[in-house]
């Protein structure tokens, strides 16, 4: 028999630990302002909701008691980046800052001051030394223009007349400020960067006419024509007459590509749908002090392309599909819609035909959980014959340790994607133990921004300045990183 403190001691230790409640505030990160009915959801280590909470006026939550043990907290809130943080419980503060989602917005007019209704207006992402169309909408009758829901990224603004449905035959398009010197915008979280005044060219104008050679019978086709430096960015677009003639509206002395397509099926409002024996023409165009006329466009057979896959590491391997459908996207701005699809392995290519010259964007579809596309290449296609991949990678993973601390779980580290943001992808938070410690699991491979804040801080989370750390997550392998911590304030 045991000693009776002895047998209290086994007493107590079998009845479970008693629970406790999990309570936080939650407050917009570029001002620090509470965050009514932002989403809380609790998650035990298994995966199950534990509880579901809303912010109350005061940006605050509380849960039913929960037993200790470690959990995973889910924010969410419209028009905000997702922020979800793991946390042992009791003992973790929860005071998650969620990122606004950035705002370009401004007024489309032309030379006289004019506003320019109905007109594309789109956000591009700059990529390397490329711009890519990622979010599209009309102006207003006043010209005027809003893009929201941007994740922290670098962006570019650019209004175009060139389209199908409310204005072919119109002619000209714009970067903001100027084609040549178009300014990059940081969104870091919270921007709203506003008044900006795209100005599209309304002067004097001169107009391209020619011909098409080597059409199929009764087939019709698609002109259109895009700055020669911006290819993103269309001029103009029209439809060729039954005869192989065609007339572009006067557009403004510059460089430009003159691309012609068809046969056509049909069209959206971004461009041409082909139909097949698809037939392409490509001209070089300098634009002076005079119109252009008696151009002779030669057809030729589409550009083909052989797509294949490649996994980054035995891990990849296993958790990737073996045959994924993989995608080819036209991204140039030239009045043809296109993009292909279709399965491909590392032996057995998907190859795509009757595809035209330009800029595509590569890309799978509908991945597992765990497994990722490494990167989104961009290819330049001028011929046939082009072979390209794409690398799948699993999870990467950060062990950290937060340097120069006192007391390190006092400093959370946040961590988040660079460029433009999947809608499923959420800031990160994560706690040091006393040694300093941190990690964050389960990532998507690729640059990361990373930062720790002080406790007394009430700044925030994502910042364009030296308190942020660019990091390369690599996918299958762990990607180590001494954090310093930041100075404290003495009182």
């Amino acid at each position: 028999m045991l000693p009776a403190p002895a047998a209290l001691l086994l007493f107590l230790a079998a009845i479970p630990a008693a629970g406790q409640p999990l309570t936080g505030r939650i407050v917009e990160d570029h001002s620090g302002s509470a965050l009514i009915s932002a989403r809380v959801r609790i998650r035990s280590a298994s995966g199950e909701i534990v509880a579901d909470r809303d912010s109350d006026r005061s940006g605050r939550f509380r849960t039913p008691d929960l037993p200790p043990g470690p959990y995973r907290v889910e924010i969410s809130k419209r028009n905000y980046l997702g922020a979800w943080l793991r946390i042992e419980h009791p003992g973790s503060l929860v005071e998650p800052r969620l990122v606004r989602l950035g705002v370009l917005a401004g007024r489309a007019v032309d030379t006289a001051g004019k506003p320019v209704a109905n007109a594309f207006v789109f956000a591009l992402d700059a990529i390397a030394d490329d711009l890519i169309p990622q979010q599209a909408k009309r102006t207003g009758p006043d010209g005027e223009f809003r893009l929201h829901g941007l994740g922290p990224g670098r962006y570019a603004v650019g209004v175009s007349r060139a389209d199908y449905q409310h204005a072919q035959g119109a002619s000209g398009g714009a970067l903001y400020p100027s084609n040549t010197q178009p300014e990059v915008f940081e969104i870091s979280g919270g921007e709203q960067i506003e008044d900006l005044q795209v100005v599209l060219p309304a002067g004097p104008g001169y107009s391209i006419s020619g011909r098409i050679e080597g059409r199929s019978e009764g087939g019709k086709y698609a002109v259109g024509l895009v700055y020669r430096e911006q290819p993103a960015l269309g001029a103009a677009l029209v439809d060729a007459k039954p005869d192989g003639a065609f007339a572009l509206p006067p557009v403004p002395p510059g460089a430009y590509e003159l691309l012609v397509s068809g046969p056509t099926r049909g069209h959206t409002w971004r461009g041409v749908l082909l139909g097949a024996n698809q037939q392409y023409g490509r001209l070089s165009v300098d634009v002076g002090g005079q119109k252009i006329s008696g151009l002779t466009v030669d057809l030729e057979p589409g550009r083909s392309l052989a797509l294949s896959v490649r996994f980054e590491s035995p891990q990849a391997r296993t958790v990737c599909p073996q045959s994924p459908m993989v995608t080819a996207a036209l991204t140039d701005s030239s009045g043809v819609v296109i993009r292909e699809k279709g399965p491909a392995t590392e032996q057995t290519p998907a190859v795509f035909g009757g595809l035209a010259p330009g800029r595509y964007r590569l890309g799978v579809e509908r991945l597992p959980k765990g497994c990722y596309l490494r990167e989104t290449p961009l290819l330049h296609l001028t011929r046939s014959g082009s072979e390209a991949v794409v690398v799948l990678s699993s999870a990467g993973r950060i062990a950290g340790r937060l340097l120069g601390a006192a007391d390190p779980t006092q400093f959370p580290i946040a961590l988040g994607r660079q460029g433009t943001l999947e809608k499923e992808e959420a800031l990160r938070l994560s706690y040091p133990d006393s040694q300093g410690r941190f990690e964050f699991e389960a990532l998507r491979p690729g640059p990361y921004f990373i930062a720790s804040r002080r406790p007394e801080d009430n700044g925030r989370w994502v910042r364009s300045d030296e308190a942020m750390f660019e990091i390369e997550v690599s996918g299958g392998s762990t990607t180590e990183i001494d954090l310093p911590a930041p100075p404290v304030e003495q009182p």
